[in-house]
């Protein structure tokens, strides 16, 4: 009885639902229009590139010899002088090295000693005639090289064992700056071992340093973007750490030649194919020399330039319109529950709102939205 009582209630409930539904289709309903009016607004057209505040050039100053730092005279933010002694290395040479120097220094002896020979043999002969006087001056110019090839044998043991020659006057153990500038990082301590520049190794840094008055902003922006851009274009540059003191910069160089970055690392046996790959060109503007603020290296900027500007123009949202075949219209608003399509015209776009030319004036009601209920 029960099980009858339920399925006649079902049944009742599932018949007012498709009265209901049925009734709502048949009866027209009222539309709500959601009206907004043109506005006069300054639209700009620009460009907007992210990337970095960086010194123009940054230099890694490395150690002439290897061994392990015995003193560093400098700190990060330190300010150097070209040839300010930055650290002191405490040569540590391999067994190689000075095997290598001191087997150099005995052939130089041994060539010397036999030029001298020679030479003493033919001072004795040279009376007689068995000799000519150019092959006597030849045996001359002989130990004379050979006194030379001594002095740069000896002054290599000295080098390889000390670091420093008398000879030459400096200590190779001495790190000095080649430029003057702001020390940016240290990346060595007391005790580091470090390795000199080679043909085979680039050497350890000792420090890397800049000039902090001559700083560029760094940034990437796409082709298109690149297409439109010239050097000298002003533009104002916006650091994160001060969001509220833009910079003014011209654009210094464009790069020639594009890069490529991956979106992903997705389909990497695609790369070939340029699938996920953004074309970007790199960009470099100069910061003015005077900054109101002090500047680090790596600050992350937006640089924006201005393209073009339309100076109080009729405007209105991009998205309140709508395209047939190409064509822009607005739905223009007649009476509360009436629209009509209206063609306009429509010049710059700063990708929000757009300059509106024909079609529309600032008294005309555009329907942005139709909500029935």
């Amino acid at each position: 009885m029960l099980g009858k009582v339920f399925v006649g209630l079902l049944l009742m409930m599932l018949v007012v639902a498709s009265a209901a539904f049925i009734y709502s289709k048949a009866v027209p309903t009222k539309p709500d229009l959601n009206i907004v009016t043109p506005e006069r607004a300054t639209i700009r057209k620009t460009i907007v590139a992210n990337g970095n505040i960086l010194p123009r050039e940054e230099i890694r100053v490395k150690p002439q010899i290897s061994g392990v730092i015995k003193r560093v005279f400098v700190r990060t933010g330190d300010q150097v002088k070209v040839g300010d002694i930055l650290a002191e290395v405490e040569p540590q040479p391999s067994p190689a090295a000075v095997n290598e120097a001191n087997s150099s220094l005995r052939e130089a002896e041994i060539r010397l000693d036999h030029a001298r020979r020679e030479l003493r043999r033919a001072e004795k002969i040279l009376p007689t005639g068995a000799i000519t006087d150019t092959e006597y001056r030849e045996l001359q110019l002989n130990a004379e090289i050979a006194v030379a090839n001594l002095q740069v044998a000896e002054r290599l043991v000295e080098i390889v064992r000390t670091g420093a020659s008398v000879e030459l006057g400096h200590s190779h153990s001495e790190v000095r700056s080649t430029i003057a500038g702001t020390i940016l990082e240290r990346p060595v301590d007391i005790g580091s071992f470090v390795i000199e520049t080679n043909p085979f190794n680039q050497g350890t840094t000792i420090v890397k340093l800049a000039d902090m008055n001559d700083l560029l902003f760094v940034g990437e922006v796409d082709e298109e973007s690149a297409g439109q851009l010239r050097v000298g274009m002003p533009v104002l540059i916006t650091i994160g750490a001060f969001p509220e003191q833009p910079l003014s910069a011209a654009i210094e160089t464009i790069a020639p030649q594009s890069s490529q970055r991956r979106e992903s690392s997705e389909q990497s046996s695609m790369a070939d194919l340029g699938n996920g790959a953004v074309t970007t060109f790199e960009i470099h503007a100069k910061l003015d020399d005077e900054t109101p603020m002090p500047l680090r290296a790596g600050y992350s900027a937006t640089a924006e330039v201005e393209l073009s500007r339309a100076v109080d123009v009729l405007a209105i949202r991009e998205r309140d319109l709508h395209f047939r075949d190409g064509a822009p219209y607005v739905m223009l608003a007649a009476q509360e529950s009436e629209v009509s399509e209206q063609p306009v015209r429509l010049g710059l776009s700063d990708g929000i709102r757009v300059e509106v030319l024909e079609g529309v004036s600032e008294e005309s009601r555009i329907a942005t939205s139709v909500r029935r209920f």
